[in-house]
């Protein structure tokens, strides 16, 4: 609907952790986002994520220090900021 009105808007960020995460073993990070229709595509190399990058589609198993980011991108391409999380 907004894009169809070509209204301004922004994409919500992806959810998940709320904070930086200490873990001591293998840790499972769920993501999702609070809209709907809406894919994710993450990171965990610290490079900006993009439509190229990995589509979330399962829990993602963490078993080392590493940043995830990830984004919202809507069917029409409108992106969201990136998400960032610093797992150790």
């Amino acid at each position: 609907m907004y894009d169809v009105n070509h209204y301004n808007y922004q994409v919500s960020q992806p959810q998940g952790f709320e904070k930086d995460n200490d873990f001591l073993t293998d840790t499972i990070v769920q993501l999702s986002s609070p809209l709907y229709n809406t894919k994710i595509y993450y990171t965990t190399n610290n490079d900006a994520p993009t439509k190229e990058s990995k589509e979330y589609v399962s829990p993602i198993k963490i078993t080392e220090t590493q940043t995830l980011k990830a984004i919202c991108v809507l069917p029409s391409g409108k992106k969201s900021a990136v998400r960032v999380w610093e797992i150790h």
